[in-house]
């Protein structure tokens, strides 16, 4: 009895430490331009700026990625046919819950909007 009573408060404990954990969530990026993009994120490692993997989604095609942690991504949007100039360069905050970007373009320009997720 004694045995089962410590495994439950020692597994109550890591629950209660993890928990803030269990609040994070995904973050999903729709491409609704209706042409082909490149999204690359990038970090900022021992005050150097350093380029994440580019993905590339074409119109209409979605991208999701689970964070553990609260965070703001720093993110470029390319056109993969020059893209040495992106066309977009912002932060996304990125909370404890699922949160979706959708990607629109208007007047020529790329906008990109947060849109509230149910929850």
């Amino acid at each position: 009895m004694g045995y089962t009573l410590r495994r439950g408060l020692l597994g109550g404990c890591f629950l209660l430490l993890f928990a803030e954990v269990a609040l994070a969530g995904w973050v999903t990026i729709k491409n609704q331009t209706g042409q082909t993009l490149i999204i690359q994120e990038t970090f900022i490692v021992a005050g150097q700026a350093r380029r994440g993997k580019p993905i590339q989604l074409v119109a209409g095609e979605t991208v999701r990625e689970f964070l553990p942690l609260p965070t703001i991504k720093n993110v470029e949007i390319y056109d993969p046919k020059n893209p040495t100039r992106p066309l977009w360069t912002g932060k996304l905050p990125c909370k404890n819950d699922n949160q979706t970007y959708v990607l629109s373009s208007a007047n020529g320009q790329i906008t990109v909007q947060a849109i509230p997720t149910a929850k």
